[in-house]
């Protein structure tokens, strides 16, 4: 029994600290994947880029190195040229809640196997995914960013 309290305890303790990784930790070590090109920002950029801040200006690489990969990747045609575009998407369930009629077989007093329709309360989930921010590349700098409020 101490042993099954103890497995427990651990167990807890592993899930509470796998729930402390967060978007800081995978910044950190694509900062340290990518230690030369840190290194060569300036303080200013190196600050905003280890706090997760994107500006005007900055490149691809220091992108990448604040907010990681871009979920999606969209070319846009203007009359001032051509630009990138990188998305990061967001994902959050919608539940959506029904009453429906389901067929029961039920064998009734006579002994014969009869369909009846019941009505129950169902929960249905849907995963949708929305955009969080966009990046908009010119010559490979920023030249816009646009963030869900």
């Amino acid at each position: 029994m101490k042993n099954r309290l103890r497995l427990l305890a651990v167990l807890i303790v592993i899930f509470s600290l796998t729930g402390c990784v967060d978007s800081q930790f995978f910044r950190e070590q694509r900062i340290t994947r990518n230690q030369e090109a840190f290194n060569s920002y300036s303080p200013d950029t190196q600050g905003k880029v280890r706090a997760g801040l994107v500006d005007i200006g900055f490149s691809q690489e220091m992108v990448y190195i604040a907010w990681g990969k871009a979920n999606r990747i969209y070319t846009r045609v203007t009359k001032q040229g051509v630009a990138t575009v990188w998305a990061y998407t967001g994902t959050r369930i919608r539940t959506e809640s029904n009453w429906i009629n389901i067929p029961v077989r039920e064998v009734n007093k006579d002994g014969h196997s009869v369909t009846r329709y019941r009505r129950v309360w169902i929960d249905k989930d849907t995963k949708e995914e929305y955009i969080v921010a966009r990046v908009e590349f010119i010559d490979g700098f920023v030249s816009a960013i646009e963030q869900l409020n």
